[in-house]
């Protein structure tokens, strides 16, 4: 009997317990074995064999990580005999923590003993038929004319600072001091990265730092009124910076001029300040949009889009990723009617309203009703595009790379092209990435011939002692 875990606690225990195999995400697994107390007959010793799929997240706090906890605690903790094999599978392990051979070989061991496993494979054996379903598109690179005097960036990355310089108001800092014991984590959480504004994981930063302020919102308190309050208006101004790069000033207006109605419509003391600097901004924008210059980034994605278009007609498939939901609604709206371009939610976005409408979308790329898709990169994650001949990445950066590795992979062999369109620095950061990969595949190499099952046991048990550590401490 085969199921999948649907979210109800009861129901996904009694199918346990019936199943010989099981798909559920690592949430819903480490939601299960935390019922142990409701539910002391569910232990992950029940079951015989764990894969894990996109096993480089297995690493500090994911929840990959945190259902191997699971695992390193039955095994130290309550010396269980009878454990499951641990298998991870990946298409290419993460590259942050890569600068050298040394520092790639400690990475690959560290995700070995967090999932446990004492040996290291790669396909050998059947490698030239999996070349057969995978392709290396030839990469193109774009760079669009930069605008000498960007007066709409500097307006925007102005707005962010000063809403930044809010998130550490007063205000925000004496609540965080009188509720530190009941709110301990929520200082890290809104902790902003020094990163660029443009940087992918400051807009993951404002995701995850958003979820955590609106679990919080029921308080009412006027400081997470207030973060909550900052952290959407960086998030407007994010994506305004992306629009800005790729269109002309008018799509920015009407982005920006929709949300000054909302602010105003939902305002208070405690976010007065933030919402009269966005009023500023649009009126600042509309007043310097005479003076912007330069060629905006579409008309450089249209005319290669349309040069391929020229070439294969209708055989021509095309995907174009971005960062933003925002920049990838308004791109579909703006690319050539002939197109018949489309919006792909992400995944969480067809949860909600139904699995059918995205798999209704991919066949109709699939059978040319439509010609392009535009997403955000995490939005083809795990996707297969057969029919694609162009992939288009709008300055996707490093984070994104093992998403767009494992499309390419998944891409026809139609004379298939990957275009990389951004600045000299984007431009370093492929380079990079290059480097990278030829590292890992390095230390990939090195490892799988070696023998370290004695490290990894040892690293495993060093794993779980400072788990323990954690867990007595919170206790406390």
């Amino acid at each position: 009997m085969t199921m999948e875990l649907n979210g109800d606690e009861i129901d996904d225990f009694k199918s346990i317990q019936t199943s010989n195999l099981i798909f559920s995400t690592p949430q819903f697994f480490c939601n299960r074995l935390m019922k142990a107390a409701v539910f002391p007959q569910l232990s992950i010793g029940i079951f015989t064999l764990i894969i894990i799929d996109e096993c480089h997240h297995a690493h500090r706090r994911s929840v990959y990580n945190g259902l191997m906890s699971y695992y390193r605690l039955a095994k130290y903790g309550q010396d269980m005999d009878c454990l499951p094999q641990i298998v991870g599978l990946t298409s290419l392990p993460g590259l942050d923590e890569v600068r050298d051979l040394t520092s790639a070989k400690d990475y690959l061991h560290q995700i070995m003993a967090n999932l446990a496993v004492n040996n290291l494979s790669v396909v050998n054996r059947n490698k030239e038929e999996l070349l057969q379903y995978t392709s290396s598109p030839q990469k193109v690179f774009l760079s669009p004319t930069p605008r000498q005097n960007d007066t709409l960036k500097n307006l925007l990355l102005e707005a962010m600072a000063f809403v930044e310089s809010k998130m550490n108001s007063r205000i925000v800092s004496e609540f965080l001091t009188e509720n530190q014991d009941d709110i301990w984590d929520l200082q890290k959480a809104i902790s902003i990265p020094l990163v660029q504004r443009t940087d992918i994981l400051y807009l993951q930063w404002l995701t995850e730092a958003t979820r955590k302020v609106e679990t919080l919102l029921y308080k009412n308190f006027d400081a997470i009124l207030l973060l909550h309050a900052c952290l959407r208006h960086l998030k407007l101004y994010a994506e305004c910076l992306e629009i800005n790069s790729l269109f002309d000033t008018d799509h920015v207006d009407v982005i920006m001029k929709g949300d000054v109605d909302k602010a105003f419509d939902s305002q208070n003391a405690t976010t007065l300040e933030i919402v009269y600097k966005l009023r500023d901004v649009v009126a600042e924008i509309r007043e310097s949009s005479r003076t912007i210059e330069g060629k905006t980034d579409i008309q450089v994605i249209i005319e290669n889009i349309e040069s391929n278009y020229k070439r294969l007609k209708k055989c021509s498939r095309f995907v174009v990723l971005v960062k933003t939901r925002a920049a990838a609604t308004a791109l579909e709206m703006r690319l050539p009617g002939y197109l018949r371009s489309t919006y792909l939610a992400g995944l969480q976005k067809s949860l909600e309203e139904g699995e059918d409408d995205r798999t209704r979308i991919l066949e109709n790329f699939k059978n040319g009703e439509h010609l392009c898709i535009v997403a955000t990169s995490d939005r083809c994650k795990g996707l297969d595009f057969p029919s694609c001949n162009m992939v288009i990445n709008y300055r996707i950066e490093s984070d994104d790379k093992i998403i767009i590795f494992q499309m390419l992979g998944n891409v026809g062999r139609n004379e298939e092209q990957e275009l990389i369109a951004g600045t000299s620095t984007d431009f370093g950061t492929e380079k990079k990435n290059i480097q990278q990969q030829y590292l890992i595949a390095q230390a990939i190499e090195e490892i799988s011939e070696s023998n370290i099952a004695r490290d990894i046991a040892i690293a495993e048990k060093n794993i779980f002692e400072i788990e323990e550590i954690i867990r007595e401490a919170e206790k406390i």
